[in-house]
């Protein structure tokens, strides 16, 4: 797993569901409060925020080419924990960091883990590549 990269699937995944709940949760409350400082802009941006965040079919993909190896449904019950992490983070985290220092600080703080998020997901690429094309010629050879 480790060949994989699954311990960097492993941080996408956790971002993507604080990101995912955090602003569908929080965006309406943000708006509510700070109506007139919300810009059109930075709701469309917190949107297409989560559509580049969004991988949730790419980890099922990973499950699934774990199977092979029995470990698939180990693998899927990672991703769901974390995911529950990132849930967790979301709600407590955010909500507290916008009460503390704004909404700005907390739209700031999503941006920046958008933006690791696409980063670590970049790099993840060609290692899971790599890791497919050995299992595959490994596993036609057999």
């Amino acid at each position: 797993m480790f060949k994989a990269g699954i311990p960097l699937f492993l941080i996408i995944y956790t971002f993507q569901s604080l990101l995912s709940i955090g602003i569908k949760s929080l965006t309406p409350i943000m708006m509510v409060e700070s109506y007139s400082n919300v810009s059109p802009a930075l709701a469309n941006m917190l949107n297409i925020i989560l559509l580049i965040a969004s991988v949730s079919t790419y980890f099922s993909y990973i499950s699934k080419f774990f199977e092979r190896y029995g470990y698939g449904g180990t693998l899927a019950g990672i991703f769901n924990c974390m995911a529950s992490i990132g849930i967790v983070l979301a709600n407590c985290v955010f909500a507290r960091l916008a009460d503390v220092f704004g909404w700005g600080f907390a739209t700031m703080g999503w941006l920046i883990i958008g933006v690791v998020s696409l980063v670590l997901g970049l790099i993840s690429i060609p290692i899971w590549k790599r890791f497919e094309k050995i299992e595959g010629d490994e596993a036609s050879l057999a």
